[in-house]
């Protein structure tokens, strides 16, 4: 589900794939809210807008492409989502190298260019952004991440962010990474990998995705999605309120 609503809330170029179990839902009216340039592809059971597709982009979607329909609002709107109070945030002591464990907190930010750095069970609140670089892995055992208001998730180069799905939240399960606030740009270039098993909760957050980078996650709400050169999304769940009902023996989408 992206939220943004005008303009493109997905869109992508060169042979950028996006591939989704549960389909996408798109916010934007606009004839551009899925814009797919070059050889870019979609392969969705289903694509819901509240406008009308253009003509060629729909051409490059490997599946149903629902116009003129009835787009639900935020699901988790009403979810309460816990205060990050930042003055007592601590940094993040990582030398670099080896594995650094990181019990659950309030955390500065994190920059980090090698080792692996593992957030144990729990709920890790970040004033500031990630940033990750070089050979630096960030491994989630159980966690969930809380990003401060307009902080940024960014990896570059052959870092990569993965793990399980977190259970910290009460109103939040099976969430990795959750975000609420003011407009935050998400970048992940070169040949970063982002794989966790979890959801994805961050509705103003636009998702960059470039060069070789690949992403993986159970599912996403997020503001919207660019994706360009070779880059790869994949969402492997579904949002139950997004869930299409279906009848059997019947065709399921029309247009």
């Amino acid at each position: 589900l992206t939220m943004a609503d005008s303009g493109s809330g997905i869109d992508m170029e060169g042979s950028a794939r996006l591939s989704a179990r549960g389909g996408v839902t798109v916010n934007s009216s606009s004839q551009l809210a899925v814009r797919l340039a070059g050889g870019a592809r979609m392969e969705v059971p289903i694509v819901r807008v509240p406008g009308t597709l253009d003509e060629t982009s729909a051409t490059r979607i490997d599946g149903a492409i629902k116009n003129q329909t009835d787009v639900p609002e935020d699901p988790f709107a009403s979810s309460a989502m816990p205060m990050i109070t930042a003055g007592v945030a601590e940094p993040i002591d990582h030398d670099g190298m080896g594995f650094t464990h990181v019990a659950p907190g309030v955390h500065l930010g994190l920059v980090a260019s090698g080792g692996t750095i593992i957030l144990d069970q729990g709920l890790h609140q970040f004033v500031m952004g990630i940033s990750l670089s070089g050979s630096a892995v960030l491994q989630l055992d159980a966690a969930t991440i809380q990003l401060g208001d307009g902080a940024a998730l960014n990896l570059s180069e052959g870092s990569s962010l993965q793990g399980t799905a977190g259970n910290a939240l009460q109103d939040w399960p099976g969430h990795n990474i959750v975000q609420r606030g003011a407009p935050a740009d998400w970048t992940i270039a070169d040949t970063a990998v982002v794989s966790i098993g979890g959801h994805c909760y961050a509705p103003q957050s636009r998702v960059i995705i470039s060069d070789g980078a690949i992403v993986s996650m159970r599912t996403a709400i997020v503001d919207s999605v660019t994706a360009s050169s070779v880059s790869k999304l994949h969402l492997g769940g579904e949002i139950d309120a997004l869930r299409e009902p279906v009848v059997p023996g019947r065709a399921r989408l029309v247009h």
